[in-house]
């Protein structure tokens, strides 16, 4: 609670800040020498309307990428990352001129709702998760509209009454033996996957976010060509040019569901468990290696041509 408190305090908050970004400067020397990039120019990236927080991958991939970063939009800047951790946004109109020109990255991306992404889906996919809770007979997955609430639960319907605020969907089976669930975790890139999480979440707690053991995967191991074009398909109807989604397949017909976008992920998984308990959920050298991958991912699809 104090280090909260210490941290709302923007002079301490600096300070903080600073001191982190010294520390993991230091862990990532590594990764930024594997890279083998050219020398990069000092670039200025604003951050808008938010601050971004030093856990997050686009953080490090900044860092790594020698882009300073800055919130002021009154500054002078190279490119812009829209980045408002919310449902629902709307770009500021000096930077919808700043776009015509510039880069922008997720400046458009103004709606990630559950609902938004259902109809989205249907029309890339040819099929959707929602459900009509009043008519449908079994057990059906309620949860919010508005992303990063974690209010899912299986509930049995019909009901009386849906709720206007939550989404109801078919209860996918992912899992995978009487102890796990399989999510997958896929950062996107303009129209590319680098690689696939394959996490693996205690049956117990399928709703959450603290996986136990997460392996990176080649994209190619875990989705065909068609579903790699239509998640891509989608992103760009969803205007998401950077994000993550999290996708699961069905064992009961075989096909992927994506269930949520995320265009400002917050962590690499298994942070909230290695940061609660000290355990780490990948392998040894394979969190590194995420980082190394996204950051090249960025490079290549953002920044080799500008």
């Amino acid at each position: 609670m104090l280090r909260r408190y210490i941290y709302d305090i923007p002079f301490f908050r600096y300070i903080i800040k600073v001191y982190i970004t010294w520390i993991k400067g230091k862990t990532l020397k590594p990764i930024i020498k594997k890279l083998n990039l050219p020398n990069l120019p000092l670039r200025k990236v604003l951050v808008y309307p938010s601050d971004m927080r030093t856990r997050t991958p686009m953080w490090y991939i900044c860092y790594m990428l020698n882009m300073k970063i800055t919130t002021n939009i009154d500054d002078q800047y190279d490119m812009v990352i829209h980045w408002y951790d919310s449902t629902f946004k709307q770009p500021n109109h000096k930077l919808v001129e700043f776009a015509k020109n510039h880069q922008t990255i997720n400046l458009f991306s103004t709606d990630i709702s559950k609902k938004r992404l259902d109809i989205l889906f249907k029309e890339v996919f040819g099929y959707n998760t929602e459900i009509d809770p009043l008519l449908y007979q079994g057990q059906v997955l309620e949860k919010g509209n508005i992303n990063a609430k974690k209010s899912a639960k299986i509930i049995q319907c019909p009901v009386q009454q849906k709720k206007e605020d939550c989404v109801y969907q078919i209860v996918i089976d992912n899992q995978y033996d009487d102890n796990y669930v399989i999510d997958y975790r896929v950062p996107i890139f303009k129209d590319s996957i680098p690689f696939v999480y394959k996490k693996f979440i205690p049956l117990k707690a399928r709703f959450s976010s603290m996986p136990d053991k997460v392996f990176i995967k080649e994209t190619e191991e875990i989705f065909n060509k068609e579903e790699v074009d239509n998640i891509i398909k989608l992103c760009q109807a969803m205007n998401v040019e950077y994000g993550e989604l999290d996708v699961l397949r069905n064992k009961t017909d075989n096909k992927i569901y994506v269930v949520d976008v995320n265009d400002t992920p917050g962590a690499l998984p298994g942070y909230r468990k290695l940061y609660e308990t000290g355990i780490e959920s990948f392998e040894e050298g394979k969190r590194e290696e995420a980082l190394f991958r996204l950051t090249k991912a960025f490079y290549e699809k953002f920044l080799a041509n500008k």
